[in-house]
Order: C-alpha cells, then sequence, then structure tokens
C-alpha cells in the first residue's frame, strides 16, 4: 500500500552516499516499486518475508512502506530482526509491529528506531505522559536500541549516552515521507 516509502528510505541511502542499494518488496509489488526508483537501486521481489534477509549486505532499514502484515509473517521478521547480527533502522510498520506484538524486548544496541510520537507512544504507552526528554532516557534504560524521537526538536540518545537535540529543521520536514528519508539516510 505505501510503495513510495520504500522508495523514499532507498533514494535516501542513495543520496547519503551508499555504495549499493537493494530494495526488497514483496513479489506482486516489487514491479511498481522498481518503474519508482531512480536506475542506481536495486529492486528485488520476495515471497517470504524471511527470505529477504538472505541476501547480502551490510546493514537494513526496515518498515518504510511495509504495511500490516500477517501474524505469521510479523513472527518472520522478528526472528530474523533478532537473528541478524547486522546493524539496522527500525522504522514505520516496524515499530508498529513492535508494538502490537509487545515485541520491544527484541531490540539490542545494534538497532536504531526512528518514532515519531505517535508510533513512540504506541511503543511505550507507559512513557506518554512524560515530558520528552525523560520519556526517552526512560525508554533507552529498558532498551539498548539508539533511540531516535522524531519531533520539533528531534531528541537522539541510546543506554549510559548523553541525550542530543537537533532544533534545526523547519515545518516542511513534518511532510509525509521525510521520516522514510530520515531511514534510509541513517541506514
Amino acid at each position: 500500500s505505501y510503495t513510495g516509502a520504500a522508495v523514499l528510505a532507498a533514494t535516501g541511502a542513495i543520496r547519503a552516499g551508499a555504495g549499493l542499494v537493494t530494495l526488497h518488496a514483496p513479489l506482486p509489488a516489487a514491479a511498481v516499486i522498481s518503474q519508482k526508483c531512480p536506475p542506481e537501486i536495486i529492486v528485488r521481489g520476495y515471497s517470504s518475508l524471511a527470505g529477504a534477509f538472505d541476501s547480502k549486505c551490510d546493514a537494513w532499514v526496515i518498515g518504510c512502506g511495509l504495511g500490516m502484515i500477517a501474524d505469521h509473517e510479523a513472527q518472520q521478521l522478528f526472528e530474523s530482526i533478532q537473528q541478524s547480527a547486522l546493524p539496522m533502522v527500525i522504522d514505520a510498520d516496524a515499530l508498529n509491529l513492535l508494538a502490537k506484538h509487545s515485541q520491544t524486548g527484541i531490540l539490542t544496541e545494534k538497532h536504531v528506531i526512528t518514532p515519531h510520537p505517535g508510533e513512540f507512544r504506541r511503543l511505550a504507552p507507559d512513557l506518554a505522559g512524560l515530558p520528552r526528554e525523560s520519556a526517552v532516557r526512560e525508554f533507552v534504560k529498558r532498551f539498548p536500541a539508539t533511540l531516535l524521537l522524531k519531533g520539533g526538536r528531534t531528541l537522539v540518545t541510546q543506554q549510559n549516552q548523553r541525550l542530543w537535540c537537533n532544533s534545526t529543521g523547519s515545518p516542511g520536514m513534518a511532510t509525509g515521507g521525510q521520516g522514510d528519508l530520515l531511514a534510509g539516510v541513517i541506514g
């Protein structure tokens, strides 16, 4: 349903300097996505979500354009996230799936999560009433992933590290797709 999100994430990775970007998409969507991509992005269709993780790469960006998938596919995704030793950016619907299935416990220091405030609320509903800085610090005490909480002042931290606040940007960054680009750049 969100083919543009996947294209934006892959484009963000290319523009940030990645040498080779492969975009994995479900077979029925691969042709449509391929037509939207710049030619330097390789699009590979998969029939099984777990099969996409068999590819050789240096890092993963997961979730942009994923959509809400069946429970058995979500379990394959969680197993693949846990089994991969590679650095991984987890964004968008992958974050929603972690929240829906109470799987935040699989997050490790090799993961970077990039929620917007709504996704963060779903990941940690008990922290929703806290000031943003306090909520971020409490979240990383529980989970060793690097947390980048998007917003008017983007907050970035990880366990036992200082909290960084990026106050730059513009209201134009609050448009659809900017988070997907950011995930690709980080990846």
